[in-house]
């Protein structure tokens, strides 16, 4: 089962620990071949050393064991890389110092522990495959215990600052028990101001970085030019413009290499144990460096055998996007590969014959473009650094990344001119081959587009930039059809992201839901939907998503066998509709993507400007889709189930709000269909429990506008056209009266019912489709079992998050324009009155999830809030006792009760009240049958409350499971 985008290990055999205990004290110092074995040193400066349990320090070689407890110490010039047989890698720089404490690894289960203290110096960390797993991996520093989620970060001790590169997700837990999360990469934990700062990485940090990890002195494996497997010595060492080597990989276009396998590394450190156990430890008094020569041991094959060398030209699709965010140039060209450039020489338009070559489209000068063939990568991941274009007589440099894979290339650059957005997409490769359709999930990592920067996939930067807060970005799922003959899936992708701001960011709030169908001969398709509650403004996202076809005519790229890559888009070719955040109000415009054109005395960049041209909101994205792993064997069901919602509803141009709530259980529908891989989902809600008014009822779902992945991670649009508002409002009417020769006219006002069907922009979601609970409960601790809201572990509740932006045009003519950014709700199994007991008495516990709403000088100010409930009830007397109560508290500080009433005896409703003139209602349901007559598992609902002084009030939902007795 997919967990939060990421796939949960199954169960199997006992771990495997790969550790010793150390001799007890008093004995003679033990033979490294006692302690477990870790890794290998995969790449070595010479004035690099380490010591385990009382064992002198020893020069460290390529080759050489690192065991469980064993110290890695550098001088001012030694650089070391440690490879762990599970895949992940140490590169300890210069003066610095590294101690595995503990390492537990299942070969077979791919899970276990790491533990490991960074106590001085310069390190980076690429996790392996215990990194996939939650709490797989802690680094302790001086400051705190940062654990990594798969991916990697890079740290300094001196400058107290740890930078997360590429991954899920990197915790720091503080000397004070305080956390903070970093999802987004780029990111950097700024540790030297006393506090846990995150802000975005800079040029300077980068460097730090750069400096310190870079192998000055040579490695003792490339001393006579090549590996110790007969391969060059750069195959395995970048060299920089200095000649100096960073320990990464350097991948070439050309000739693709594989790093050493784990299988390989055991052997090698079984081969050494045995060496070492006939070797006699040598004593170096004071644990000081010795200058006597060592013997390198035998290095491990590390399968650095270049792969078959592609042709010497490469086809590859060219999109120019200029300076004023318009696309100027999409075409297909053949590049030559030479003295390790890219290089293409594009004519002008006039002068391109369309017969021999592809061009959508072509506007620009002749132009030649010169690429970096040869790039240092991390995992496929390269930096971009000299990417060169000639136009016009002028050579501009551009700067960004790239994707390097077997059958599979892309380049995305941007200017590196200040104030320059001027971009080119260049990518290619082979069409890759699925096979035949079986339910497969594919997962793919999504690239930030270059010039939106920090900001989660298809979103501006300016939406997305809430500073401090918590994040959750997903990876693209996408789900195959199940297969069979029989088959009726739909093949449905979906890919999300969710923040709350925190601090100076407090109130602010961002989703953003992209989902659609796809297929291995037409590519990817869909949309986005969601909003951003900021300072300025609230904003309606949408625009189209689409995959851009390679040169080869294939919309997925890559060797067969291997997982598939594509290049999406929002608002680029292929689609019809723009990337657009419409606000609300329109008071402000948030400055999107195509940016160049800025009002008088805006900065330059995302940020807010006083025009409100749609144009200045809108643009497009591109981001490279790598494939990173396929899952089989998920499976979604299929299910009915009804509840509750709450939000808030806000006119444009108005600053009051409509508390929108439901007091019947079948005003909430979710339908699952895991034959179609769709969902379809009702919400009916209105302002006001008594005299509801008015009342909304909108529809999500169906086939193109749901995916539905497993039964936890799903998501739909609204359904076009389906939606209504229903408003009852006093229409004059003049009548006249006669009576014999009398006549008199009476004027009078009179209730009518109006319903409008407005133009829709909304979203429903899952809150494992958005990782609502890692944002809302985000651990106090790497190792810490992630909170669920409601309830642990339990089928019965659903729930999530929903939000819907409405265009309509009123009975006296009026154009409104109403949105509801950030709602929620809750549905589940709900008990029939047929199976509900008549005896007994039970209570529940668990969670409250809503929205606050604050009055400050007259504006209206939102915020998501989370507290407890209780519920206490008895089955027979249902509301007659005073003990039949509901339970709100630590809701924003505050706590709110009152005694619920259960005449239909499934369903209950009631008053609440709390101290500072808190008066309203709540409603709810039992849900979770174990059998008739018996007390059901679990219960929901939702509640709506205010202050008597009319400058507070919340809404949200509520759930819980009964406690055991």
């Amino acid at each position: 089962m997919i967990k939060n985008g990421y796939s949960m290990p199954r169960c199997g055999t006992a771990a495997v620990a790969l550790m010793v205990c150390a001799a007890a004290a008093g004995l003679a110092a033990p033979l490294p071949a006692q302690a477990g074995k870790v890794g290998v040193a995969a790449a070595v400066n010479p004035d690099a050393f380490s010591s385990l349990s009382g064992v002198p320090n020893k020069q460290l070689n390529i080759g050489k064991s690192i065991f469980y407890n064993e110290r890695i110490e550098t001088t001012t010039s030694g650089l070391v890389q440690v490879l762990l047989v599970d895949g992940s890698t140490f590169t300890v720089g210069p003066n610095s110092n590294l101690v595995i404490d503990k390492f537990v690894y299942d070969p077979n289960k791919k899970t276990g522990e790491m533990v490991a203290t960074f106590s001085k110096g310069s390190m980076r960390f690429i996790g392996g495959k215990l990194s996939k797993n939650a709490g797989g991996v802690q680094v302790n520093t001086p400051s705190g215990a940062l654990a990594i989620r798969g991916g990697m970060f890079q740290g300094n001790t001196q400058k107290k600052i740890y930078s997360f590169l590429y991954g899920h997700s990197l915790t720091f837990r503080g000397r004070n028990g305080q956390t903070q999360t970093i999802f987004q990469p780029g990111y950097t934990l700024d540790l030297s101001h006393g506090g846990a700062n995150v802000r975005p990485t800079t040029p300077e940090d980068t460097a730090i970085f750069a400096r310190a990890l870079t192998n000055r002195g040579g490695s003792s494996s490339a001393s006579n030019g090549s590996g110790g497997d007969g391969t060059q010595g750069g195959d395995h060492q970048a060299s920089g413009s200095d000649g100096s080597g960073a320990l990464t990989q350097t991948v070439s276009l050309q000739s693709l290499i594989s790093d050493a396998t784990s299988t390989q590394i055991t052997d090698e450190i079984d081969k050494q144990i045995e060496e070492q156990k006939n070797s006699t430890p040598t004593s170096t008094p004071n644990n000081t460096p010795t200058n006597t020569p060592t013997t390198n041991p035998t290095p491990p094959k590390t399968n650095l055998t270049p792969t078959e060398t592609p042709p010497r030209t490469i086809d590859a699709r060219v999109i120019h996007t200029g300076p004023d965010g318009l696309l100027t140039d999409d075409l297909v060209w053949t590049f030559t590969v030479k003295g390790n450039r890219l290089l293409a020489d594009i004519p002008a338009e006039a002068d391109i014959d369309a017969e021999l070559e592809t061009v959508y489209l072509r506007s620009g000068p002749a132009a030649k473009i010169d690429f970096p063939e040869k790039l240092t990568c991390l995992n496929g991941f390269c930096s971009v650094e000299t990417a060169k274009v000639t136009a016009d007589g002028e050579t501009t440099n551009f700067i960004g990344h790239a994707v390097l894979k077997n059958d599979f290339f892309a380049y995305h650059v941007v200017s590196d001119e200040p104030n320059d957005f001027d971009r080119l997409l260049v990518f290619g490769g082979k069409k890759h081959n699925f096979g035949e359709p079986a339910g497969k999930i594919y997962l793919f990592a999504l690239t930030s587009d270059i010039v939106q920067g920090d900001a989660p996939p298809f979103a501006s930067g300016g939406s997305a930039a809430l500073g401090e807060g918590n994040a959750f970005v997903s990876p693209l799922i996408a789900k195959e059809q199940n297969g069979g003959a029989e088959d009726q899936s739909r093949p449905v992708w979906l890919q999300t992201s969710f923040a709350l701001g925190s601090g100076d960011s407090e109130g602010q709030s961002f989703v953003n839901i992209a989902l659609g169908e796809w297929s291995s001969e037409g590519g990817l398709t869909g949309a986005r939907r969601g909003g951003a509650d900021l300072d300025s403004d609230n904003y309606s996202f949408s625009g189209d998503i689409a995959s851009l076809e390679g040169p080869d005519g294939g919309h997925f790229l890559g060797a067969d066998g291997e997982t598939p890559n594509a290049v999406l888009t929002l608002g680029g070719p292929g689609t019809e509709n723009l990337g657009r955040d419409t606000p609300l109000h329109g008071n402000e415009v948030l400055l999107q993507i195509d940016n160049s054109d800025l009002p008088n005395g805006v900065q330059d960049g995302p940020g807010i400007g006083p025009s409100p041209a749609i144009d200045a909101q809108s643009g497009s994205t591109y981001h490279i889709a790598v494939g990173t792993e396929t899952l089989e064997g998920v499976e979604a069901g299929s299910g009915t189930f009804t509840g509750y919602a709450a939000g808030f509803s806000q006119q444009a141009g108005s600053n009051e709000l409509r508390s929108l709530v439901n007091s019947s259980p079948n005003d909430v529908k979710l339908e699952l269909d895991g034959d179609t891989n769709n969902l379809t989902a009702t919400i009916k809600v209105a302002d006001g429990r008594l005299l509801p008014n008015p009342r909304y009822e909108f529809k999500f779902g169906g086939q193109g506008n749901s995916a539905l992945i497993d039964n936890d991670i799903f998501a739909a649009f609204e359904k076009p056209g389906k939606s209504t508002i229903e408003e009852t409002v006093l229409v004059t009417r003049t009548e006249t009266i006669k009576f014999g020769p009398f006549e008199k006219t009476i004027t009078h006002e009179w209730p009518e019912n109006k319903i409008y069907r407005p133009d829709t922009q909304g979203y429903f979601a899952s809150a494992d489709a958005i990782g609502a609970n890692e944002v809302l409960f985000p651990k106090n601790s790497p190792n810490d079992v992630q909170k669920k809201a409601f309830c642990q572990d339990c089928d019965y509740i659903k729930w999530g998050a929903w939000g819907m932006r409405s265009n309509y045009t009123d009975h006296q003519g009026n154009q409104v324009a109403e949105d509801t950014h950030l709602g929620w709700w809750i549905a589940g199994d709900v008990v029939s009155s047929a199976d509900m007991p008549t005896t007994g008495t039970a209570s529940y516990t668990g969670d409250a999830i809503g929205t606050v709403a604050k009055l400050k000088d007259g504006v209206w100010n939102q915020s998501v809030a989370t507290g407890n409930m209780r519920m206490d009830w008895n089955f027979a007397t249902r509301g007659l006792s005073p003990n039949d109560k509901l339970t709100i508290s630590n809701f924003d500080g505050k706590t709110f009760s009152g005694r619920m009433y259960a005449p239909g005896k499934a369903s209950f409703g009631g008053a609440l009240s709390g101290a500072g003139g808190i008066r309203g209602s709540a409603a709810g349901s039992f849900v979770g049958s174990p059998g008739k007559g018996q007390i059901p598992g679990g219960v929901i609902g939702n509640f709506d409350v205010q202050k008597a002084n009319g400058k507070w009030m919340a809404n949200g939902i509520y759930g819980g499971t009964r406690i055991p007795r």
